[in-house]
């Protein structure tokens, strides 16, 4: 595996990781942790996953655009829930949030532009 592909394997699953940070503000949180947030937190770690594992399986021209749609699909999505947080008076949880998801899925969007060129 080239080293590229390695790298976005990493970002992608340190990005999907994150998800932690999400669930144990849910636990920390009273009365927010329900089965059915932990159920989509679950189901949200598993769509995280899916940028990380194209890398590592494909090689061909269409999964490297695959890649690059879910990679920046899924930041505007993580940094719109960090936002979301701030909106609603939790600036820290928020920041953590919007700067952890940010940097790793926006250097994961950048590695997977320069795969797609290479």
């Amino acid at each position: 595996m080239n080293k590229i592909r390695l790298r976005l394997f990493a970002l992608f699953l340190i990005n999907a990781l994150g998800i932690i940070i999400y669930l144990f503000n849910l636990v920390i949180t009273p009365f927010e942790l329900t089965f059915g947030t932990f159920t989509s937190g679950i189901y949200w770690f598993v769509i995280l996953l899916i940028p990380s594992i194209i890398p590592v399986l494909f090689q061909n021209k269409i999964w490297r655009y695959t890649t690059f749609i879910f990679g920046v699909l899924i930041t505007l999505i993580n940094l719109f829930i960090g936002v979301g947080y701030v909106l609603d008076d939790q600036f820290k949880i928020g920041m953590i949030l919007m700067l952890y998801w940010g940097i790793f899925g926006i250097l994961g969007s950048i590695i997977s532009l320069k795969w797609i060129k290479q």
